[in-house]
């Protein structure tokens, strides 16, 4: 299994080699870019089922779920290349800096393998500096 990153950059030195020409992107370049997502409050355990199927079939990076359905995504993606991500303090990042340690170590106990925390939306918008670094 590879390391989880962050897998949003176009180009990571550590894990690819960089891509010379648009002529030399393959499809599969840019699955392995891809992190598919499902972060609606609808979602289903069978959306959540379609969508790491999904990811295993064309080579996603990672899914990105929800809390609550990182256990039964990273069932779903046992033995795969495929990483297992969530998101804490998801919408808004109005929590607190402690309740968002908790959620991470939750989803890192039920098997996420990356973790995006949401900064304190209204906090950054203020260039309230104190609030987001506490």
């Amino acid at each position: 299994m590879r390391k989880a990153q962050h897998m949003t950059s176009a180009y990571d030195p550590t894990e690819r080699q960089p891509i010379s020409s648009l002529s030399d992107i393959t499809a599969a370049d840019i699955a392995s870019r891809v992190d598919h997502t499902l972060l609606k409050p609808e979602a289903s355990a069978g959306a959540i089922d379609q969508l790491c199927a999904e990811a295993r079939e064309h080579g996603f990076a990672s899914v990105c779920v929800n809390g609550v359905w990182v256990a039964r995504a990273a069932e779903a993606l046992a033995g795969s290349d495929v990483l297992v991500c969530t998101v804490v303090g998801f919408p808004l990042g109005a929590s607190t800096p402690e309740a968002k340690a908790w959620e991470a170590r939750e989803a890192i106990r039920n098997g996420a393998q990356e973790i995006d925390m949401v900064v304190d939306i209204a906090a950054a918008r203020a260039g309230d500096r104190p609030t987001m670094e506490h």
